[in-house]
């Protein structure tokens, strides 16, 4: 490989990089893949926007460009095993996306990226320190660590099983593909490779619980047809847990309510939810947020609050906020492109409102917009249902993002008038007193 280790040659050189390792060598050991399969690879700093971009020449040269601004972000002590770590991700990356790797899906291939990368011990300074909840197939440095411990961690090592799968998936003569590997991992016959997956992931998941320190994990198992709650108290929750204290409890209550108002019936699908953990976090800005099934909830947010409210004020913002987050947790938002930002929100806020957990500052009122999003596209939601005669739209909705991309054409074609017509006649029956919702839009997360 050659790394020149600097700015392309046009450009003055302002940061410089030492590359300690033997990239195609740790590749081909890690992985097995065959050395003439590695590109020769050219790795370049340059400005350029996010962190990392990449292209094949005419020659068959796979160039790695590092943006030179992402590049000042990382402290120098760190910046060569930073950006080390990218260019072996890269290179796997292109390895496993030949066409004789074409039986492994992406997840795996995306994972197996970053799993080369923790082997090296060549982890990214910036990459978060939890490694609980998600989903196997996140991919990346998720399912890197879990593909780390397939192999490491479950008390019975079973060395260069990603090496095995990767092998297998490559020989077409070879008649155990990945998924009969996957037989020998759990040491019975399966006709679901996706359950066994699962099964692992599950068994990952509580072993990362058992071994987290300084935190006070609770977990809580519903009834079959409900998600496995988990509750990670990483501090400061004093207040919190004083308003609410069983929070877990309540997600189960949110997740049917939810469930009720998204999916009346069973022409609907939804979405299914093995786990969802909830983080409350001393550290986090903002309110909440929820990815991967992970709800962080930011507990500066909640001490602030408690200053001025009540246990009981303070209890009913909490559990909206829950319920708010749990919506995402639940609701679908598209395919390829995904609904506006705006409605998705405000589906939330809509499920909120018909939950009984309103917040106390909200108002309904004049202004805005159809998509503004939280509680004002919440009110707009909750009025086509209740006065425009749009039984179950919002369901209706959600389903249509289940397997379809966003089209905004969906509603005219539901209701016989387009998202703007409909946003008009809502405005003509607010009478403009009090304060306009519009102007009055507090997220629920940042």
């Amino acid at each position: 490989m050659d790394h020149p280790a600097g700015d392309s040659p046009s450009e003055t050189a302002t940061i410089s990089l030492t590359f300690a390792s033997d990239i195609p060598g740790n590749i081909h050991r890690i992985l097995g893949v065959p050395l003439e399969s590695i590109p020769r690879t050219h790795v370049y700093i340059k400005d350029s926007d996010g962190i990392v971009s990449n292209t094949i020449t005419e020659d068959g040269t796979f160039e790695v460009t590092l943006s030179r601004a992402y590049l000042k972000t990382i402290t120098p002590d760190v910046r060569s095993k930073e950006a080390e770590g990218i260019v072996y991700n890269q290179v796997a990356m292109q390895v496993l996306l030949t066409p004789k790797y074409e039986p492994l899906q992406f997840w795996f291939k995306s994972g197996v990226s970053d799993y080369v990368r923790i082997q090296l011990e060549r982890e990214s300074p910036l990459w978060p320190t939890r490694l609980y909840g998600g989903d196997y197939k996140a991919g990346w440095r998720s399912t890197g660590y879990f593909l780390k411990w397939v192999e490491e961690g479950d008390g019975s090592p079973k060395p260069w099983t990603i090496r095995e799968m990767l092998m297998a998936a490559a020989d077409s003569s070879r008649a155990e593909k990945p998924s009969p590997i996957l037989e020998l991992i759990i040491g019975s016959p399966t006709s679901n490779p996706d359950e066994v997956w699962q099964r692992l992931w599950d068994t990952y998941q509580l072993s990362v619980l058992e071994n987290t320190k300084g935190m006070k994990v609770t977990t809580h198992r519903p009834r079959p047809s409900e998600p496995f709650m988990i509750l990670i108290d990483e501090g400061g929750s004093d207040a919190l847990l004083r308003a609410v204290p069983d929070p877990l409890h309540f997600l189960v209550e949110a997740y049917i309510s939810i469930n009720s108002l998204l999916y009346p019936s069973s022409s609907y699908h939804s979405r299914k939810v093995r786990q969802v953990t909830l983080v409350l976090s001393p550290t986090s800005n903002g309110v909440a947020e929820t990815e991967n099934d992970v709800i962080t909830f930011a507990m500066k947010y909640i001490n602030d609050i408690s200053k001025s409210h009540d246990d009981a004020w303070l209890a009913r913002e909490i559990k909206g906020v829950l319920l708010h987050e749990m919506v995402h947790v639940q609701q679908y938002s598209g395919t390829k492109d995904l609904a506006p930002g705006g409605l998705i929100e405000g589906i939330a806020d809509y499920c909120r409102l018909r939950s009984g957990w309103a917040a106390a500052h909200w108002s309904q009122g004049p202004g805005g917009k159809w998509d503004s999003g939280y509680q004002v596209t919440g009110y707009f939601l909750d009025w086509l249902e209740k006065e425009r005669g749009c039984t179950e739209f919002v369901a209706k909705c959600n389903e249509a993002l289940r397997e379809n991309s966003w089209d905004e054409k969906w509603c005219e074609t539901e209701t016989g008038s387009s998202w703007e017509k409909l946003w008009d006649e809502y405005q003509a029956a607010m009478k403009p007193t009090g304060t306009s919702a519009a102007n009055r839009v507090i997220p629920t997360h940042t």
